[in-house]
């Protein structure tokens, strides 16, 4: 066995340092160095009152389209009233336009008779005239009619395209419901960000900001600063850096004792070589080794 004798760093086997995803005043922090947190708690809070605003901007937007698609419906209903009602106007009308045919061909044969009782008898010319007169009314009764049936028809076909402008209109109102709760959701998901939450379970290394200070936002800005770190220590990183003439006996899994820490006297922790860097650093001709 070949032993190696190294001085090494303590690490958190994972540290953060929490940024805002958007800006605003911080509203409150709860923590601070060296505090104790758990994966999820909420450590800080912004407060950005102009997307709270386009949150409630959003809500009215969705609701007016819903309001809009809820008149679709029920011009769609209407025009589906006015349909039936159209249609049972056609068909009385044809139904009378029946009736008056007969009455007409009724009327005709009254005529045609007493013309031929005129040529062979000394009827009343009047007679002749008052069936002509009767069957002139008949005929005009079933042109009326015909143009009722037309209008009537008329109406059918527009209360038909009522129906499919409503329909139109409810699909373009679903669509915009859609939108609408699309926009909404992404304002409030970047309103979650607002809460800076803790990324895993571990201890606040550091603190940068105060309540009442104005945040900016991550996103795009060289300029921005974290709010605070982070540190997982109920496991830890033991990190070194191996000279090379020793990396060719070097080994994953390799026995590891980290012993004589200043902090913890007499204190003796074992454990194995868990990754290395794989590649030698430029400057030293070194490579990076960690134990957890």
């Amino acid at each position: 066995a070949q032993k190696i004798e190294m001085s090494a760093s303590v690490e958190g086997f994972e540290s953060a340092d929490l940024y805002a995803r958007i800006g605003g005043y911080l509203e409150s922090i709860s923590v601070d160095i060296g505090d104790e947190v758990k994966q999820g708690q909420v450590l800080a809070k912004l407060h950005v009152p102009e997307m709270i605003k386009e949150l409630e901007q959003k809500q009215s937007s969705i609701e007016e389209a819903e309001a809009h698609a809820a008149q679709a419906v029920a011009a769609i209903k209407q025009a589906v009233a006015e349909v039936a009602a159209a249609k049972a106007a056609l068909d009385q009308a044809k139904s009378e336009r029946t009736e008056k045919k007969a009455e007409r061909d009724l009327r005709k044969i009254e005529f045609d008779r007493w013309t031929e009782l005129s040529k062979t008898t000394s009827i009343e010319r009047r007679k002749v005239d008052e069936a002509r007169f009767v069957l002139d009314a008949a005929q005009a009764a079933i042109e009326s009619l015909e143009a009722k049936i037309r209008t009537a028809m008329a109406n059918v076909d527009t209360a038909e395209a009522k129906i499919d402008k409503a329909k139109a209109d409810e699909r373009a109102s679903l669509a915009q419901i859609n939108v609408a709760t699309k926009d909404h959701e992404q304002v409030a998901t970047m309103l979650q960000y607002a809460q800076i939450r803790a990324p895993f379970n571990g201890i606040v290394t550091q603190r940068l900001v105060h309540q009442g200070a104005f945040i900016q936002p991550a996103t795009n800005n060289s300029g921005a600063r974290p709010l605070m770190s982070v540190s997982r220590i109920d496991k830890v990183r033991i990190s070194l850096d191996i000279p090379m003439k020793e990396v060719k006996v070097l080994d994953i899994g390799d026995r590891a004792v980290f012993d004589r820490i200043n902090v913890l006297p007499g204190e003796s922790f074992e454990g194995k070589v868990a990754r290395t860097a794989m590649a030698l650093n430029e400057v030293s001709r070194m490579m990076r080794m960690e134990i957890d």
